[in-house]
């Protein structure tokens, strides 16, 4: 293993990050999956969800070791598990949920979660320089195209045809990032403006205050992937707002 960054994060130490990133790989992950392969389930659905969760501990754990600062190169190496690990979850899905309760599920305009979490994942591939085939698997599973015009965006950096987008489904608290992508020239205004409400705006998704439940309360750490993500892809200067809080931006500055 090479050498950890500096911590990232500053609301939890490295001990908190060492217990749930140990927990999550050499407990929760192996034994669910084990759970999952031998066990019959009387409720397919149920099946999925629990499936589900394997991918969102995969993901937990991706947003953990950054905030513990561990090597980008091995975050990178781990991004293909998380993805293997959707592929799984997704597949489960569509074989027992309806096409309305795979809408509630996946679409970005009615789950807000999901949204930023596929908003998040795409944008660490993008920082990361993930290849063109773990790209389009990515791209695959979340579907929703011509849907979010800031989604739209990021992806037109490494891919073409795609439907565009009418508009930001998010305004709040995602448009100022987007002006990032149209005048560039004014970045640090609009991403200054945009960190600042950040956090605050994304209130009721189901990972805000995590950090005050119990031992963490299943908290990996608040970063802003999505601003890395703009900055790496269209190339921005992040010089007047790399120490803000919520920005990631040693995985903004990445270089394979």
């Amino acid at each position: 293993m090479k050498p950890f960054m500096t911590l990232c994060d500053k609301l939890m130490g490295r001990e908190y990050f060492d217990k749930w990133v140990d927990w999550s790989l050499n407990k929760a992950i192996p034994e669910d999956k084990d759970f999952a392969l031998r066990q019959t389930f009387k409720d397919q659905k149920y099946r999925a969800q629990f499936i589900f969760t394997l991918f969102k501990y995969h993901y937990d754990v991706l947003f953990m070791r950054y905030s513990r600062g561990d090597p980008l190169d091995e975050l990178k190496a781990f991004l293909p598990e998380v993805v293997s690990a959707w592929e799984w979850a997704y597949e489960e899905e569509i074989n027992v949920f309806s096409a309305e309760e795979m809408a509630g599920r996946k679409q970005f305009r009615r789950n807000r979660d999901i949204y930023v979490i596929c908003l998040w994942l795409i944008s660490i591939a993008i920082c990361l320089e993930a290849d063109d085939e773990l790209m389009a698997r990515m791209i695959k599973l979340i579907g929703n195209e011509g849907e979010d015009r800031l989604y739209e965006s990021l992806l037109a950096t490494r891919v073409t045809g795609r439907k565009p987008a009418p508009a930001l489904l998010y305004p709040k608290p995602y448009e100022p990032l987007y002006y990032c992508i149209v005048t560039p020239e004014r970045v640090d205004e609009w991403m200054k403006q945009f960190l600042k409400q950040w956090y605050p705006a994304l209130k009721g998704t189901y990972w805000h205050d995590c950090h005050k439940g119990p031992d963490g309360g299943g908290y990996f750490g608040y970063w802003c992937f999505e601003a890395a993500g703009v900055v790496k892809a269209f190339h921005l200067d992040d010089s007047p707002f790399r120490d803000m809080a919520y920005y990631p931006r040693d995985v903004a500055g990445y270089r394979a």
